[in-house]
């Protein structure tokens, strides 16, 4: 949701009472033909009241805006008002020849102009898509080859048994040419790359609508049930990995983007929980488009616990469109390190950073790579850890000063720091520095902090500890902890010979050992460096590390975290005058994994040693 580039004719908007829970609705009068001039009127309703009068009846739209040039009119209660182009195909597709259809559109039933109800109404958007009877998605308008793309989901979701081999079987086909003709599929893909895949508002309206009512896309004239799209992904993708494979990936390179990319975007979005952990349901969608970028953040607040918005017994009111960018991502990250009582929002520091923020308040606007899936297999896997075991959070929060207190040790410094692992020269690299080249699985060094040999000591290390298996319908990531066992050893090795095999990624190394491997492996390194430390512990640390960069463990992190120290001439970068910076101040680049510090090590021996915590403060 966000405001119109051009100066709206407003119709005259009733104010809204929102302790009643009042939302207005958009009554579109019926025409018997497309031609004719769109008709409307708006009608305060309640959200409160279970059997007002059109509460039963209405639906939600989820569209996205569109561009804004030639922009049309539809007349509402008697004014003449401009709407976006895509929005008025979308009203005039929907439109009934016979009755009145009630809509619920977020940029004709809230007043754009009034900040105030536009923070309002959007505290209620769940509520508004969850009771409505139906959420229309509206794609967009038919393009040239919409036509055939759409006639061949149907077939394809519609029947299993189609194959797309020639010698299997005569297979559909379209306009006399067979079903596997390439301009016929990248049309299929274009109706799954269309902009309302992309926008982060969509998330929300969809997840919402599935799980309370009925979704039904439209793609100008056309629709589909979600199940629809559901089984004609499924088809393709079972065709693939069984009869139909090699037709699918040798001659076809849109099937294979659809297979890819597009089926797991919808697989995300269909699987996506209506409440759950916020930080979660952000990093799973944060490469979603906003046009304003606190709606980045606005947009998912309503996939959150139900708690979420609660704190010391009072509603905390996190949207307000008149605060800076800035503020309103430091407001969220404060509730959440303080609410939660743990520093999980330190893990979701990472991407190319675009806005002036603390360090330690994630930037949602930040660059991320093509992989956001790696990222969040990632952040799923840190309940796994406890690196603060024993350390209670204590965490204070200086809005306005941008500092975060934390009680913590500093109890290690990175010592060399190595590029990524991406390639065989990489990964030989890493094995040096270690003192594992030429590989020999059968070399006795032993790691210090677990007494493992230093061949399961990197393969840990790699893995984050994490033991990848899977099945024909679930995903499993148990964690191996000491007493550590050599026997995952064997599929480790099978990796290593599919990873350094020559040719490169030699597919005959490849099966479902190495596939589990792989998968963990994938996950732990991505878009990280590999260090050694002075005290031998070896890990992953975001890109950017440097040698002498401080590790730290921090009361209520599951993990540890990388800090620098702040230099004097930082010491007033966020203009609060104070002057020169104290000793125990730190940026922080983001979490890390140190293999033999996961599970309250660091803990146990400050416990031993009765050292003291230091206090540790976030810049």
């Amino acid at each position: 949701m966000s405001t119109l580039a051009f100066r709206l004719r407003e119709p005259a908007y009733a104010p809204l009472n929102t302790d009643e829970g009042e939302i207005r609705l958009l009554i579109v009068e019926p025409a018997r033909s497309r031609d004719y001039a769109i008709i409307c009127r708006l009608k305060i309703c309640s959200l409160l009241l279970a059997r007002a009068k059109f509460m039963d009846d209405y639906a939600a739209l989820s569209y996205t805006w569109g561009t804004i040039p030639a922009a049309p009119s539809i007349i509402i209660d008697g004014v003449s008002v401009p709407v976006t182009p895509n929005l008025f195909a979308a009203i005039k597709h929907l439109r009934s020849k016979e009755s009145p259809l009630i809509l619920w559109i977020d940029a004709l039933c809230i007043n754009q102009r009034d900040v105030a109800e536009r923070n309002s109404q959007v505290t209620v958007m769940r509520a508004i898509y969850g009771r409505a009877s139906m959420v229309h998605v509206w794609l967009g308008d038919k393009f040239d080859g919409s036509t055939t793309a759409a006639s061949i989901i149907k077939i394809l979701g519609g029947n299993r048994d189609i194959h797309f081999k020639r010698p299997l079987e005569a297979g559909p086909n379209a306009h006399g040419k067979w079903i596997e003709t390439e301009e016929y599929w990248e049309h299929i893909v274009q109706i799954f790359t269309l902009p309302w895949w992309t926008r982060a508002w969509t998330v929300q309206e969809y997840v919402h609508g599935r799980y309370k009512g009925r979704v039904l896309f439209h793609l100008g004239p056309f629709s589909f049930e979600t199940e629809l799209l559901n089984e004609f992904l499924r088809n393709c993708a079972h065709h693939n990995n069984s009869c139909c494979g090699d037709s699918i990936h040798e001659t076809n390179r849109y099937r294979s983007i659809l297979l890819d990319k597009c089926w797991p975007s919808f697989q995300l979005l269909d699987r996506t929980p209506a409440s759950g952990d916020i930080l979660l349901q952000l990093a799973r969608f944060r490469t979603r488009d906003a046009t304003n970028p606190r709606d980045k953040l606005y947009g998912m607040l309503g996939l959150s616990n139900d708690g979420f918005f609660w704190q010391g017994g009072a509603q905390i009111d996190f949207i307000d469109y008149d605060k800076s960018i800035e503020t309103a991502y430091e407001k969220f990250a404060t509730h959440v390190s303080v609410g939660s009582r743990n520093l999980d929002i330190l893990s979701h520091l990472y991407g190319e950073r675009k806005l002036r923020l603390p360090s330690w308040v994630p930037d949602w606007t930040a660059t991320i790579s093509n992989h956001p899936e790696r990222y969040v297999n990632r952040l799923n896997n840190l309940h796994r850890y406890n690196a603060s075991t024993g350390l209670e959070p204590d965490g204070i929060v200086l809005m306005g000063a941008g500092r975060y207190y934390a009680k913590g040790f500093l109890f290690d410094v990175i010592d060399e720091v190595l590029p990524p692992l991406l390639n065989t020269q990489s990964y030989a690299d890493i094995r040096a520095a270690v003192g594992l080249y030429p590989p020999d699985m059968k070399i006795s060094t032993r790691y210090p902090p677990t007494e493992q040999t230093m061949e399961t000591a990197l393969y840990h290390t790699l893995a984050g500890g994490i033991e990848f298996d899977i099945d024909e319908e679930h995903h499993f990531f148990p964690r191996r902890l000491p007493p550590f066992s050599e026997t995952s050893l064997s599929k480790y090795g099978k990796w290593i010979m599919y990873f350094a095999s020559s040719p490169p990624d030699d597919l005959a190394f490849w099966n479902r050992d190495v596939e589990c491997v792989w998968s963990a492996i994938s996950s732990n390194v991505y878009d990280r460096a590999f260090i050694k430390t002075r005290s031998g512990c070896i890990g992953f640390a975001p890109l950017d590390s440097k040698k002498g960069d401080s590790i730290a463990i921090l009361a209520g992190g599951s993990v540890p975290y990388i800090l620098v120290p702040k230099k004097d001439s930082d010491s007033d970068a966020f203009g609060d005058g104070s002057g020169t910076a104290s000793k125990n101040e730190f940026t922080i680049r983001g979490d890390c994994y140190i293999h033999g510090i996961m599970d309250g090590e660091v803990g146990n021996m400050l416990e031993e040693a009765k050292a003291p915590l230091q206090m540790i403060v976030l810049v």
